[in-house]
């Protein structure tokens, strides 16, 4: 005989049972085609909501709207999408650039054909709706989506389509915002032998190739040595960015460089040459800044994130981030117990996980509250963090030479015209702080309060070029700066090679 259920059994049955009712409602049932002509379901569309609900909201209205998005009244006014490619303005000074459309090396929800007509919120987030206009919900992972939705519909920078026009030649390899579990599929797939096939590199052009990943340079494994790790051939000319700079030439997480590298020298004599040695892991290899969550955009009324908050702040430091194991993050534990014996108006400690939504919006209660943001490494030396402090006016400290130079064109390490050299940074030696002999929050303490003004100044000086804009309002922006980056270095590297004249 079957036992009785209990009431409390029989409640606790019934409200699971409508919470997964709810949960079914929330799924439109109707299938529909996507932006690559393939059969989709709003079920695909839940799996990555932010991203994908600007893209389908009318195929998937209860997906998107009764169930999922945020709207965010209060966010600045986006571009809307364009109907057809801008033609490029014929006084721009901008690279021209041309871009590789290759459909099997492409994962993003439309073709690259079709680019210009994806709305802002699909590349740069939502506007968070925070009180900080011009900061959105980015996905962290997203800056190759950046950099090509920027060339698909700028004026000033778009790309060309005549490749005998152009100055650089862009090769988009698994574009999309995505972590390490795609990235491992994406270089399992055979597709990537379609480098082989790129019909304009050639001895002239090879090192005017570029490559743009938006992860830590030891990600894309596998089958992606043909044209990232140890490529063969022309392509091991064409430069390469990703979120992190080479320190040593051995296996993918060996070339991020020691655990604790505190010398200056030792760090340049680690890199290398990048410009001519066409050896090393990841050859031509340069670190550019993650998407923080600030973005420039036409017609906002108030001043940009980095210049609000310029007086006084509530707190001395922010410490952001959450135990990791790792080599690079062993300094998370100690920085967080000294924060918290620290005390609030020393140091605004949070989890990001525990605070912030997916994509971290709430800068204006973390890193725009304090004067100091700490940056301690974690799966790698290198922090997003790093970026949202800028923009957010607020000066970084960090624990590691890794960090301290990232992002050469961007903070004027290498050369650049119009980039200023930004010394805008704190670095303690990682391994004192670990073992106790140099305490942060003293240290901080103890600076005078014109370097504290002078840093913070710094900061925000070096925070627009740190920032990818929505629009083309902005001259000099992260993406303009990674395209004269590129250039930068095949101008470097044919002078340096050119026959001497007699």
């Amino acid at each position: 005989m079957p036992r009785a259920i209990s009431r409390a059994a029989l409640a606790l049955a019934l409200a699971a049972g409508a919470a997964a009712a709810r949960k079914d409602d929330c799924v439109d049932a109707t299938p529909f085609n996507d932006w690559n002509n393939k059969t989709r379901d709003c079920a695909w569309v839940a799996s990555r909501r932010n991203a994908r609900c600007a893209l389908y909201a009318d195929s998937c209205p209860a997906t998107c709207d009764a169930c999922g998005r945020k709207h965010r009244p209060d966010g600045p006014a986006l571009p809307p999408p364009l109907s057809e490619r801008p033609a490029r303005l014929a006084a721009s000074d901008c690279p021209k650039v041309y871009v590789y459309d290759i459909p099997e090396l492409w994962d993003f929800d439309a073709p690259w054909s079709r680019l210009h007509e994806v709305p802002a919120a699909a590349i740069f987030g939502e506007p968070c709706g925070d009180g900080v206009p011009d900061e959105f919900d980015t996905q962290q992972w997203s800056v190759a989506m950046l950099v090509l939705w920027r060339l698909a519909t700028s004026e000033r920078c778009g790309a060309v389509a005549d490749p005998n026009e152009a100055d650089l030649f862009l090769v988009p390899t698994w574009p999309a915002a995505k972590g390490l579990a795609a990235w491992d599929r994406a270089c399992a797939s055979d597709a990537n032998g379609a480098v082989k096939h790129l019909k304009f590199l050639n001895e002239r052009t090879a090192h005017r190739h570029f490559f743009v990943v938006g992860k830590g340079h030891a990600v894309p494994k596998g089958v992606c040595f043909r044209w990232w790790a140890r490529p063969r051939g022309l392509l091991r000319r064409a430069t390469r960015f990703a979120y992190s700079d080479q320190y040593g030439s051995g296996g993918p997480m060996s070339s991020y460089g020691p655990a604790f590298l505190d010398d200056p020298a030792e760090a340049a004599r680690l890199q290398g040459d990048r410009v001519l040695d066409d050896g090393g892991h990841v050859p031509h290899l340069y670190s550019i800044p993650y998407p923080a969550n600030v973005h420039a955009i036409r017609g906002l009324a108030t001043p940009a994130a980095w210049n609000r908050s310029a007086g006084a702040r509530p707190a001395v430091a922010s410490y952001l981030a959450s135990p990791r194991p790792g080599p690079y993050a062993v300094i998370r534990e100690p920085l967080s117990r000294a924060c918290e014996a620290a005390g609030n108006g020393a140091c605004a400690r949070a989890d990001p996980h525990g605070i912030k939504s997916k994509h971290f919006c709430g800068l204006r209660g973390t890193t725009m509250a304090a004067f100091f943001c700490l940056q301690p490494g974690g799966d790698s030396p290198y922090r997003k963090g790093f970026f949202d402090a800028v923009v957010s006016g607020c000066v970084p400290v960090v624990f590691s030479q890794q960090l301290y130079r990232v992002a050469p064109w961007h903070r004027g390490i290498e050369a650049l015209p119009g980039v200023p050299r930004a010394h805008h940074a704190i670095v303690f030696d990682g391994r004192k702080v670990l073992d106790g002999e140099v305490d942060v929050f003293s240290e901080l303490a103890k600076l005078p309060a014109e370097r504290v003004a002078a840093l913070r100044r710094a900061a925000r000086r070096a925070a627009p070029f740190q920032q990818y804009a929505v629009d083309d309002d902005f001259r000099m922006d992260a993406f303009e700066i990674i395209l004269r980056a590129a250039l930068a270095v095949a101008e470097r590297r044919e002078a340096a090679t050119a026959p001497a004249v007699a």
